[in-house]
């Protein structure tokens, strides 16, 4: 999941290597936490947040099947 969330976001921005998934495992939950360079936030969060919304839905759909809760935030 963390490589999909990279791949997208790399699509996204122009400054592809400033781009940074890190994924931590919490009680019952994972935290992937997206970086991107300064001025590109608002490229990953889109217009009304669709984009990040998108992204969102997509991490949900590929797990399903676990039992944990999948969180994204974007730093």
């Amino acid at each position: 999941m963390k490589d999909l969330v990279d791949y997208i976001t790399s699509a996204l921005v122009d400054d592809k290597s400033a781009v940074r998934v890190e994924e931590r495992v919490e009680r019952n939950a994972v935290v992937y936490q997206l970086y991107v360079a300064d001025g590109e936030t608002g490229r990953v969060i889109g217009r009304e947040g669709k984009i990040a919304n998108a992204l969102r839905i997509l991490i949900d759909c590929s797990v399903r099947r676990d039992k944990k809760q999948h969180i994204l935030k974007i730093m």
